[in-house]
Formats: structure tokens, C-alpha cells, sequence
């Protein structure tokens, strides 16, 4: 369990109705030294609160938790200082921060306390309320204009593009990757209907010249080009030609899909270099066949 410890200034008050006033607290490790500062209106709640999460597994500071499960109950809990009954959240919030500040707590994942929400765990409800406030202020025009425009502005836009570029993008990682690729292929194969609205809702908004504009833009734009030629171009590489092959081997076209192919090749001048790949791919594919056929006759 969590022990109760009192510093040396205020030995004399330890009484009952004093645990349950304001104040600042820490929960030392006995093995490390390693704290947590906090601060609370009513102190031997808090204490409680603390020690019931820990043993439940679900304390909301994943570094208290960790070091729970790993070493046990060798954590102390002190008081650094009582505060008067009624004191303000936000007075109280100053004193928390001037500890933080001065011990540097190794526990704490919030190091600025004073008017922040970083690190606090947010209960079902309370994310859902959150959740029906954020629409209903989307709803209304003026706060989503506002909204549109302060993420489109160009130091929100190089703020995000900086947070999700390259190693820091989440979806990047291999492990991500991985899972996500896994998600998707099970939701289509529980959804097929899903692949078909999908595609359906980018015909109709291919059809909009104003939305096609914006995209062909954007993909002719010099710094996309680089990244889709020759070796850059994610198409090219043989892990994914094989991906897309598998994908698509034995999958009939439909008649609008074949005219659709032939309209494009239209008119469009072949290089001999890519006449004579064809060549080669027909007569590997040729000369496959009529080993198959060979071997279904014996």
C-alpha cells in the first residue's frame, strides 16, 4: 500500500480533519527515489484515489503504473503543504506548480499544471460529452468557418505537415503499417459493399470540376513529380508490383472497364523499348500455357 509520510512542518497537525483538507502532496518510490507532485482538495481522497487505481491497473499516469506493477507497494505518500479549505483550483493549481518547478518530479508527465490538460485521463462520459460539444459547435457556421480557416492557415499547415512527416508519422511505422493493412483487408471482406460506396463517392466527386481541379493541382505540383519518378515511385517497387499482381489475378474486368482501357491507349505512341517488354511477357505467358496444356493431357 501507499504509506503515509508527513514533512517535518507539519508533523503536529496530522490529524483526520487535516487529511481531508487542500493541498500539495508527493508519492515518493522507496526503491529509486523517483516522485510524483500533485495537488488535491481534500487530501486522504486523493491518497485513496490513487491507491485503488494502481491496484485496478488503470492509474492514469502510465509511469506510476509501470513501476507499480514492476515493484509493488513501495510508495510513500507525503505532504508538502496544507492549504486552506476553499481555496480556489486555480490558487491551488500555483502552489502544485511551484513545487513541480523546484523538485522536478520524475513521475509527473505534466510539467506545466497552471491552465493545461496534459496527462489527464478523461473518463467515457466525459469524452462523450466533449464529443457531442465539438459537433455542435461544428453545426454552426460561423465557428466552422472559423475552425476551417485557423487549420488552414499556413503556420497550422507546416505546425501538422512537421508532426506527421517521416519517422514521426504514426501510420509509417512497420508495426502500424502492418495493422492497419490487416484492419482494412478484414473490413472489406466483412463490407464489400463498402469498396463499392467508396469508389462510387470518388466518381461523384471526380465529377465536380472544381474538386478535380484542386487535385490535379496538387499532384502536378514539382515536389509530388520527384517523389513519382523512376525508383521513387511506390508502384515500381517488386514488393508492391507483386502485391498489386496477386491483387488483381483473376479478378474480370467488366466491359465498362475494358472500354475504358482501350479509350486510354488510344493514340498513345509505344517505345520499342516497352514494345519489346510485351513481347517478352507474351511469349513467357505462351510458352507457360503450353507447358500446362502439356501436362494436363498426360
Amino acid at each position: 500500500m501507499i504509506r503515509t509520510k508527513f514533512t517535518n512542518h507539519i508533523q503536529r497537525l496530522v490529524r483526520t480533519k487535516f487529511l481531508r483538507s487542500p493541498g500539495v502532496y508527493m508519492i515518493t518510490s522507496s526503491m529509486n527515489g523517483k516522485r510524483y507532485i500533485g495537488s488535491t482538495v481534500n487530501l486522504i481522497r486523493r491518497k485513496k484515489e490513487h491507491i485503488k487505481a494502481l491496484k485496478q491497473g488503470d492509474h492514469f499516469n502510465r509511469y506510476m503504473q509501470n513501476h507499480y506493477n514492476k515493484h509493488g507497494k513501495i510508495l510513500t505518500f507525503s505532504i508538502l503543504e496544507l492549504c486552506p479549505i476553499g481555496i480556489s483550483v486555480e490558487q491551488l493549481t500555483k502552489h502544485e506548480q511551484y513545487y513541480v518547478d523546484t523538485l522536478d518530479p520524475e513521475f509527473n508527465i505534466c510539467r506545466i499544471i497552471v491552465n493545461s490538460t496534459l496527462g489527464i485521463k478523461l473518463t467515457k462520459e466525459q469524452c462523450q460529452k466533449m464529443r457531442e460539444l465539438a459537433t455542435q459547435q461544428w453545426e454552426n457556421p460561423e465557428i466552422r468557418e472559423k475552425q476551417i480557416e485557423a487549420m488552414n492557415s499556413p503556420e497550422a499547415r507546416k505546425k501538422h505537415g512537421e508532426t506527421i512527416s517521416g519517422e514521426n508519422n504514426p501510420a509509417k511505422r512497420p508495426e502500424n503499417k502492418q495493422k492497419i493493412s490487416e484492419g482494412l483487408k478484414l473490413y472489406h471482406d466483412e463490407n464489400p459493399e463498402a469498396g463499392e460506396a467508396i469508389s462510387e463517392r470518388m466518381k461523384q466527386q471526380w465529377k465536380d470540376p472544381v474538386y478535380s481541379e484542386k487535385v490535379i493541382k496538387a499532384i502536378n505540383r514539382p515536389e509530388v513529380k520527384d517523389r513519382m519518378i523512376g525508383e521513387n515511385n511506390p508502384a515500381k517497387r517488386p514488393e508492391v508490383r507483386a502485391k498489386m499482381s496477386k491483387t488483381r489475378k483473376g479478378k474480370p474486368k467488366s466491359e465498362e472497364h475494358k472500354r475504358k482501357i482501350g479509350e486510354s491507349q488510344k493514340g498513345k505512341i509505344i517505345s520499342e523499348e516497352t514494345k519489346q517488354k510485351n513481347r517478352e511477357v507474351s511469349l513467357l505467358w505462351w510458352s507457360k500455357k503450353k507447358e500446362q496444356d502439356i501436362l494436363n493431357s498426360q
